[in-house]
């Protein structure tokens, strides 16, 4: 047979690959039906799976459960005699940002009051964002001593007033858990709960990444707490001095 192996997959996502089965000199099989296709996969959740082959064609369909690695499926006919290609090689990546990994399941959506920032270093699992009930009905804030809300997924908010380091900051140093900081005067937003970046008061003129909003954007000078723009230079002082 041939088969187009996958690129990096996902544990827990349902991957599908196409097989084609050729004949001893490697021509496609048009008249081969009527036969299967075993797939024995020990890092997937379905273990051993079957698949028809019809005009000479399958499409297997199998689901990773492994964390995140090298992963193969061993393929046999139901002839009994070893297809041409054996083994479908697969790369096993990392789940993404919004998704936690769990063991025999493989990537699932954070639920509600729970997160993930992503990693490219470990599978990340959901993370508890506060104590509130997570029946708490879909759209409603809840913040508790914590300042943060958690939307499900990778959707995190805090509540006004607050600032904290830019999400990169998080993924980078392999420790998620957020730490909300009250931003001083009102550099930061509000009037309403905030995500990553976000941040600061919208017009103010301050740099998103800058801790608790405290730096004005280039061409901004602070004066008396606002970002104020700098003015150019003064082009009739600048004659006079160099008279």
């Amino acid at each position: 047979s041939r088969d187009q192996s996958p690129g990096t997959i996902l544990p827990g996502f349902q991957t599908q690959v196409p097989v084609t089965i050729v004949d001893a000199f490697g021509q496609h099989c048009l008249t081969c039906s009527n036969m299967l296709i075993q797939v024995n996969c020990t890092e997937c959740v379905n273990s051993v799976q079957y698949f028809p082959v019809v005009g000479g064609n399958a499409t297997l369909s199998f689901t990773v459960s492994g964390e995140a690695g090298i992963a193969s499926a061993d393929l046999y006919t139901s002839t009994e005699s070893l297809v041409q290609n054996p083994t479908v090689h697969m790369t096993v990546g990392q789940c993404p940002a919004g998704y936690g990994f769990e063991d025999g399941v493989g990537c699932r959506v954070c639920p509600r009051n729970s997160y993930s920032l992503g990693s490219p270093f470990v599978n990340q699992e959901c993370i508890s964002c506060t104590d509130c009930p997570s029946v708490a009905e879909a759209g409603s804030f809840c913040f508790e001593s914590s300042h943060v809300f958690c939307a499900g997924g990778s959707e995190v908010f805090l509540e006004s007033s607050y600032w904290t380091f830019p999400r990169s900051h998080y993924v980078e140093r392999g420790n998620w858990a957020i730490e909300p900081h009250l931003c001083p005067y009102d550099f930061c937003k509000t009037d309403a709960p905030s995500t990553f970046g976000h941040f600061c008061k919208p017009g103010s003129h301050r740099v998103e990444s800058s801790p608790l909003c405290g730096t004005c954007e280039e061409g901004y000078s602070e004066w008396n707490s606002i970002c104020l723009p700098c003015p150019g230079p003064n082009a009739l002082l600048i004659v006079e001095l160099v008279m």
